[in-house]
């Protein structure tokens, strides 16, 4: 099947590696994880994005980078990465490297998701100053896209300095840099991701979807191979949406099952705010409410297609990243919903495929 955007759908997995959601035992729930996107390859998955988040229960991987490092040497074709890495965190020059050697790793498999984090617990935890996130976020930036092509880094900021740091060993395989991705749900950041032609991500109603897949496309055409595009190469970014899918053999037994393990997940996504007593601040989407604006897609394999398919037709999205693994869903649940997605639903995308095709230019 091929939209408007002139790409045929590709479909991908979006996860927290929330604590809740498989073995207790830590170790072991890291070792279930990259069984099961192993078992994601071998069904035709293009891509796996990892969330990064800091001292709550909705992820117990504050280090993304380990874990798509262990990732890299069990898999050989489904594409992995951050969605995303929260640059305000890390030394840019530190980062840049990193990313080197995970693309390096994974013999050019690397989408390099990037983001400031929304979260100002997080960034408190870390001493950074919420306020002025945005702005170590684009100096960061600014300083990593630059280490991937020069032989010395130069840069004197506000927040970062390197005076001639010695880059040239260290190259990413994709040239001149992997993809990036960015999480893009305002009107404001869609157009600042169109602007620098950034894969996005979106979530929301199919409508608030096409609306900014819509307003993301009028701006790429405008920024194309201008000064502010980041990546020129790339004629037709991704342009991902995000839900919550679960699949049974049973209508009844999914919907019960998945309202079950999506009760823990709001858990998980509450819990720093929950734990200072902001009980107003919670970020609450309650389950039937997230089923009736098509957040949460929950049903037998055909009733999931069906959903699945009016939705990229509408929304005009040309990647589908999908959560399987939320709340308490335990390894095994994660592992049937995905095969039976990939036995039901997938087949019923014409076009949908192993891999991400070689963009023009790249």
């Amino acid at each position: 099947m091929t939209n408007h955007s002139g790409r045929s759908l590709e479909i991908g997995i979006f996860d927290h590696i929330e604590k809740s959601s498989g073995s207790a035992n830590i170790g072991e729930l890291y070792r279930e994880r990259i069984a099961y996107v192993k078992r994601a390859e071998e069904l035709g998955f293009s891509g796996y994005h990892l969330a990064e988040h800091h001292c709550t229960p909705l992820s117990v991987v504050p280090s993304p980078a380990l874990f798509l490092s262990a990732l890299a040497t069990h898999t050989s074709r489904i594409r992995i990465g951050p969605m995303v890495f929260l640059l305000p965190f890390y030394n840019p020059l530190r980062l840049m490297l990193e990313v080197c050697m995970l693309d390096n790793m994974s013999d050019g498999r690397f989408e390099f998701g990037i983001g400031r984090g929304v979260h100002p617990y997080e960034h408190a935890y870390y001493g950074i100053p919420t306020l002025q996130s945005s702005e170590i976020f684009e100096e960061a930036l600014d300083v990593i896209l630059k280490g991937f092509t020069v032989d010395q880094l130069k840069h004197k900021g506000t927040h970062f300095r390197f005076d001639g740091v010695p880059v040239a060993d260290m190259r990413p395989v994709q040239k001149p840099y992997p993809g990036l991705w960015y999480g893009a749900v305002k009107e404001s950041s869609v157009i600042y991701a169109a602007k620098r032609g950034l894969n996005i991500c979106t979530n929301g109603p199919v409508e608030m979807n096409k609306r900014a897949i819509d307003t993301y496309l009028e701006t790429r055409d405008k920024y194309w191979k201008t000064a502010d595009d980041l990546q020129p190469h790339i004629a037709v970014p991704k342009l991902a949406v995000q839900r919550f899918v679960f699949v049974g053999d049973d209508e009844a037994k999914a919907v019960e099952t998945a309202r079950r393990h999506y009760a823990v997940f709001l858990d998980n996504i509450n819990k720093l705010y929950s734990y200072y007593g902001l009980t107003d601040n919670k970020v609450v989407v309650p389950f039937d409410k997230a089923r009736e604006a098509g957040v949460m897609i929950v049903g037998t394999g055909g009733q999931v297609s069906d959903i699945l398919n009016s939705q990229v037709e509408r929304s005009g999205c040309n990647y589908l990243m999908l959560n399987f693994t939320f709340g308490s869903l335990s390894g095994a649940e994660s592992l049937d919903s995905i095969s039976l997605f990939a036995d039901c639903v997938m087949p019923t995308f014409a076009q949908a495929r192993c891999g991400l095709e070689v963009l023009a230019g790249a």
